[in-house]
């Protein structure tokens, strides 16, 4: 069995914002993957989820997470 590959790019925008996007991830397993993130950059001023997240296993899903300081 091959395991996919997870991965979480963080994008930081001129204007402060916070964009994160998670890969290789289904389920809700993607929250305790950017977790760490939020708690040091504070509230998650708007999170979208695509289908995949809401689906169980292992596979592909993203987050985008905006935050501003």
């Amino acid at each position: 069995m091959e395991m996919k590959r997870e991965e979480l790019e963080i994008v930081i925008a001129e204007d402060g914002t916070v964009t994160i996007q998670v890969s290789g991830v289904k389920g809700k397993r993607c929250l305790d993957a950017t977790a760490f993130l939020e708690e040091a950059l504070g509230e998650v001023e708007e999170r979208e989820f695509t289908s995949e997240y809401y689906q169980d296993g292992e596979g592909e899903t993203h987050v985008d997470s905006g935050w501003r300081k």
